[in-house]
């Protein structure tokens, strides 16, 4: 139901929900029912352009798996996972949601009753399951980027607006029908006298 924490960007959504949405990032932006059988219909919905759904699953693996250390740790051969958790206000649940290019796999933890408990988080609780469960999945390669549907700008790098000559940029990928204007405001010439 509507609540006061649309107003923040959070509302309630189905655990199937959330990982038909999820498939939208390995199946450049189509989005797709879950399906529990292998002849159930297929039942597809465009979410995302090919280039966005590259740019959020680049964004999402980038983060590293709980407990690792960047470049100091080696995965052993694990998966590459774009993975997100979440959890619910009051603790009454919480969830994770990864993919691989060949799975999507979702984990809800929680009460029935809906009661809250403390301690009960999308990262401490349904993360960890979520991994175990990739972890004994087969490995697929990772996808490469859709360059038919990106290109990159230059962002100042102190406010991710597109760089003026007056801000220390870097370069950004964005899908290539992105209507990306906006020139950082906050990085101008000002004339003073006097």
């Amino acid at each position: 139901q509507p609540n006061l924490a649309m107003i923040l960007g959070g509302t309630g959504a189905r655990l199937e929900d959330l990982v038909g949405a999820y498939t939208a990032l390995i199946r450049e932006g189509v989005a797709g029912r879950v399906r529990y059988r292998p002849g159930d219909p297929r039942i597809d919905r465009r979410l995302l352009s090919p280039g966005a759904a590259w740019i959020i699953r680049e964004t999402l693996e980038a983060n590293p798996r709980p407990g690792s250390v960047a470049d100091t740790f080696d995965p052993g051969g694990r998966p590459r996972v774009a993975w997100k958790t979440g959890t619910s206000w009051g603790l009454r649940d919480g969830w994770a949601v990864g993919v691989t290019r060949r799975h999507t796999v979702g984990v809800w933890v929680g009460n029935a009753s809906g009661e809250g408990r403390p301690g009960l988080t999308g990262s401490t609780m349904a993360a960890p399951l979520m991994f175990a469960l990739f972890n004994g999945l087969p490995a697929s390669p990772w996808l490469d980027a859709p360059m038919h549907a990106l290109r990159t700008v230059e962002l100042c790098a102190n406010d991710g607006y597109l760089a003026t000559e007056f801000c220390r940029s870097e370069p950004a990928w964005i899908p290539r029908d992105a209507r990306f204007t906006l020139l950082s405001p906050h990085h101008t010439r000002v004339h003073l006298d006097a």
